[in-house]
């Protein structure tokens, strides 16, 4: 196949802007390559279809679909346009007039090997109207709904993305976490460019999800996420899904833009500017494009709200007996006693308070006789607001953040047939959180010498002055290089190399653990650190308390590397009768590692081992279209189907002990070979429906902590338990004997497989609404899962699990006893590869694009999720668990739909996202704290949430004058328009409010982009 070379920017639409041609009368091949040059469109074609044949000369100004039908008229050769705007030759059944024909993709083609295509997509371009549901979100609409990251635009607009708010939330880390149906980020594959990102380390030494959110949206093309397993394509790590962020390459000209943004109380202020240049030096034979980008967050300090004084206020008033265990810190030294009504120590008085709550005012300053009437009186109170430090209001409720972004794409074409490209990119993420994550409540025994009261009391006080901070910086990079050729018989070819790096740091300080005894005690601290009296004068507290404060508790630095090197070829295999049947094929190495690094925990410098994961595959996907959409066979008609098959032989490699603390455990080295596969087809009995299916499998490799584990001995007469091969002989009597725990080397991959069958009506979206309804059924098997059993039950199970129980062999003596067995030297209860999980979903998807009026175009749009169904089951013989609606599942109901209007340069958007009512305990029913949680919320459930997004887009050309300035476009967003408030969540380790919902209430933004 041959491609044109593509030199314009713009869209191609189907009519296209005019340019003056001038194409003599030649050989088709080469007028075809002059129109693509001239024109910028992308022409898909095998040689041998047009050899031989002549083309008449084509003069004047013309489109380019125009000209493309002049060159081809008579000679038998029509052409059809995909969704991704290329251009497909294909031979006619009989001379006549040029067809134009619309197709929803370009066939097993990598789009990667498009020529002339300015994109780095190494994936097969995919629609919405594909075998697979995907959902693509265009640049368009990627803008318009102003968010900052492609994270929180994936959580608010992709409703089977089960997250609720960012990592970032109560001073997590920056980084991205997508979750596709709940399964985890570990089953959410998140692709850049159809190629995989270097993963995130983990202090574990495991590989997390790769980080998008160094991505700004402003060089984002698009955005295409599968919601069904997906491994026969993308290999192991798609359970879930895929995610390809597609980047946008194509682009001539300058373009700068700034984005400011911030809360309407005057907070959570944001900006970022981007700036981005495209150009040719050489009049087409290179293009480059750069881009830049920079953007900080400042924090939302949790004075500026009330969720977490009103969660306080909602558990005190629901559950006080539960507040006083966990007593959250407010604007005093607030005192709860946890036996009965407080009474005063005999050497204060013994005076009976009749209440249970009391508090010294900060500042307090006097005798014990001045404190003790300061108990009386606020006997059954609580301080009345939040501490004015980090503990309290100035503490941070999400990370604050600073992202810097690169990227530089360099494309050379070598004549006709061939192009070599360098692309790379580079992005900051980092983070800083301050508040008081050392802040504790602290429990005082009745006869503790800091305690000035009878019973056993809960003491916190307000500790920002001792500055808890982490800070997060995660920077990647990632840098391939390759060639694309044009191979006999209409083939092309590619080969890269691929090198990421993952840089993780983390630096927190905290307070010293001697805190706890110094308050208990009313001593100086265990290094000496002045005595804390919170009962006492708080000035000398205040300037007791920096001196247990380690700035170097913890500094942990991780370095995750990539290296990839693939070979890609597609190509026609076969001619059919409705088209050719296509292919891509991908062999790939790639390795993943961890480097060994170092970590500080309080004070001591320890190794994190190195984990390496390589991984050599080899791919295949073919489509073929079967029939024609004008097919007399009604099962024929427009038939097409799809066969992606992959093969993965792995190899991990790590460290059975996380930290290096003494003597090494050993390493581990396990090998795994698996083949999975992706089948579909899609029909269209009629032009206003098709119907699509496919089956598909894949795998979750597992992680270092499911291999590492602990051996636990056991000393003879530990345990009373009776061996029921050997009556009589109870483990321990004769000898030592060990329980092993934890993870296993021989864990292995949990296994998924996926159907997916749906409709839809009017897939191209003419005259009429285009609406899809696609069911999903994903069951997950062999997930490593906890072994439940106890050392009796696992010797009565032993027929079931022998290789569970590890005996000594049979001796003499046993055969003289009459045993046939020898005793037990250890029992196995390391992980299993038995649990189940099982998820059914229905998307709906929405596009209606109204007939043209005077008043302007009319849009109507949305997506639903409805998921009946998240039934897992964690350990062999354990209950299965629907988790859907609980606080640790999956919401059943998730949506968002808007109406879309524009006339002439103007365009307004209203969007409005749907999160449905979930408990607030955890689905297991077993779970202790489930009674505490619904009784601090005063209620089951968390109520349904509804907000409302306006956008604004216009458009102006620039006046006359301004060269070189070309267009300016200005952006408004208000997200949450109507200022509803995240619902209150009482949890003691909530945020306060239910993370599906803003905490900065509404939220303004603004940009403008002028293009040079």
């Amino acid at each position: 196949m041959l491609l044109a070379s593509c030199l314009a920017t713009g869209a191609t639409a189907a009519v296209g802007p005019t340019v003056s041609l001038d194409i003599r009368a030649k050989d088709m091949p080469s007028a075809l390559a002059d129109l693509a040059r001239q024109t910028g469109i992308e022409l898909l074609f095998d040689r041998g279809l047009v050899k031989g044949l002549t083309a008449r000369a084509v003069r004047g100004r013309l489109s380019g679909e125009a000209a493309l039908s002049q060159l081809l008229a008579g000679s038998g050769v029509g052409y059809r346009r995909t969704a991704g705007g290329v251009i497909v030759l294909f031979a006619l059944p009989t001379p006549r007039p040029v067809e134009r024909v619309e197709e929803g993709d370009d066939g097993a083609v990598a789009e990667l090997l498009v020529v002339g295509r300015r994109t780095q997509n190494a994936d097969i371009r995919r629609t919405e109207n594909d075998i697979q549901p995907y959902k693509v979100f265009g640049q368009t609409e990627i803008d318009t709904a102003a968010r900052a990251t492609i994270d929180e635009f994936l959580r608010v607009r992709e409703p089977a993305n089960a997250q609720a708010g960012p990592l970032a939330l109560g001073g997590g880390e920056t980084r991205s976490a997508i979750d596709l149906r709940g399964f985890g980020e570990t089953s959410t594959l998140v692709l850049v460019d159809g190629r995989r990102m270097p993963f995130v380390p983990s202090s574990g030494g495991d590989f997390n999800q790769a980080d998008i959110n160094g991505i700004p949206p402003g060089a984002v093309e698009r955005v295409e996420v599968l919601t069904t397993t997906a491994g026969g394509i993308h290999g192991p790590g798609a359970i879930g899904g895929v995610v390809n962020i597609v980047l946008r390459r194509a682009y001539r000209g300058a373009e700068l833009t700034a984005h400011a943004g911030g809360s309407e109380r005057g907070d959570a202020r944001q900006f970022r500017v981007e700036g981005r240049l495209g150009f040719t030096p050489d009049h087409g034979d290179t293009d480059v494009m750069l881009f830049v980008s920079h953007g900080e967050a400042a924090p939302l300090e949790t004075g500026r709200r009330n969720y977490v004084d009103g969660a306080g206020r909602l558990r005190f008033t629901n559950n006080p007996k539960a507040y006083a265990v966990a007593l959250p810190i407010r604007d005093g030294v607030s005192v709860a006693s946890l036996e009965g009504n407080l009474t005063l120590d005999p050497d204060r008085g013994g005076a009976a308070l009749g209440g249970t709550y009391t508090f010294l005012p900060l500042g307090f300053s006097g005798t014990n006789a001045n404190a003790n009437a300061l108990f009386v009186a606020n006997t059954g109170k609580i301080p009345a607001d939040l501490a004015d430090d980090l503990s309290g209001k100035r503490g941070y409720i999400a990370t604050a953040g600073h992202i810097t972004s690169g990227l530089v794409n360099i494309r050379r074409r070598l004549g006709a047939k061939a192009e070599v490209f360098l692309d790379g990119f580079y992005l900051r993420n980092t983070g800083r959180w301050s508040g008081t994550e050392s802040d504790s409540t602290f429990l005082l025994s009745a006869d503790a010498p800091g305690n000035p009261f009878g019973q056993a009391i809960a003491l916190s006080f307000p500790m920002g002055v001792l500055g808890d901070e982490t800070s997060y910086a995660i920077a990647t990079s990632r840098w391939s290089a390759g060639t694309i050729v044009e191979l006999p018989r209409g083939w092309k070819a590619s080969a890269d190399y691929t090198v990421g790096r993952t840089l993780y740091r983390r630096t927190a300080r905290r307070a010293n653990a001697g805190i706890l005894m110094a308050v208990g005690t009313g001593q100086p601290g265990p290094n000496g650190e002045p005595a804390l009296a919170p009962f006492g004068d708080w000035a000398a507290l205040v300037a007791a308390l920096p001196a247990y404060s380690i700035p170097t508790e913890e500094r942990l630095y991780l370095d995750g590397r990539l290296l990839d090197a693939s070979v890609r070829l597609s190509g026609p295999v076969l001619k059919l009768p409705a088209g050719p049947l296509t292919a891509t094929v991908l062999v790939e190495d790639r390795e993943d590692r961890v480097a060994t690094s170092k970590t500080e925990l309080y004070g001591q410098s320890l190794d994190l081992p190195a984990r390496i994961q390589r991984v050599r595959s080899g791919y295949v996907e073919l489509r073929a279209p079967l029939g024609a959409t004008d097919a007399d066979n009604l099962l024929l008609r427009g038939l097409e189907v799809q066969l992606a098959v992959r093969h993965d032989r792995s190899v991990h490699e790590g460290d059975l002990q996380i930290l290096s603390l003494g003597s090494s455990q050993g390493r581990f080295s396990v090998r795994h070979n698996t083949t999975m596969f992706t089948a579909g087809a899609r029909l269209l009995p009629t032009p206003r429906l098709m119907l699509r299916a496919s089956l598909a499998t894949g795998e979750r490799p597992p992680t270092l902590a499911n291999f590492a584990g602990i051996s636990g001995f056991r000393l003879p007469g530990a345990e009373a338990v009776q061996d029921p091969r050997r009556p009589g002989r109870p483990l321990g009597s004769e000898g030592t004997w060990k329980i092993l725990l934890g993870g296993s080397t021989r864990v292995g991959s949990a296994e998924a497989t996926s159907f997916s069958v749906g409709a839809v009506i009017n897939p191209e979206g003419r005259s009429g609404p285009r609406l899809s309804i696609d069911y999903a059924r994903t069951t997950v098997s062999r997930e490593p899962a906890r072994f439940l059993l106890t050392p009796g039950e696992l010797l009565e199970a032993e027929a079931r699990y022998p290789e569970r129980v590890i005996r000594a062999p049979v001796t003499e003596a046993d055969k003289a006893d009459g045993f046939v067995v020898g005793r037990v030297t250890a029992l196995d209860t390391t992980l299993i590869n038995a649990g189940r999980t099982e998820v059914e979903t229905v998307d709906l998807q929405l596009d209606w694009r109204l007939p043209p009026r005077r008043i302007g175009d009319l849009r109507v749009y949305g997506g639903l999720t409805w998921q009946p169904t998240f039934a897992t089951r964690g350990a062999p013989d354990a209950p299965t668990i629907d988790k859907v609606g609980y606080v640790d599942g999956p919401l059943e109901w998730r949506g968002n739909g808007g109406v879309e209007w524009a006339l002439g340069s103007l365009t307004v958007d209203l969007n409005a996202q749907y999160y449905a009512s979930y408990s607030v305990a955890a689905a297991d029913p077993a779970s202790v704290g489930n009674p505490e949680l619904i009784r601090d919320q005063g209620g089951k459930r968390v109520p349904a949430q509804l907000y409302v997004d306006l956008g604004l887009r216009r458009r102006f050309v620039a006046p006359f004058g301004l060269d070189p300035l070309r267009t300016l476009e200005a952006r408004l967003s208000v997200q949450n328009l109507f200022d509803r408030s995240p619902p209150i969540v009482a949890s003691p380790t909530n945020l306060g409010f239910s993370a599906y919902g803003d905490p900065r209430r509404r939220w303004i933004t603004a940009a403008l982009t002028a293009r040079f």
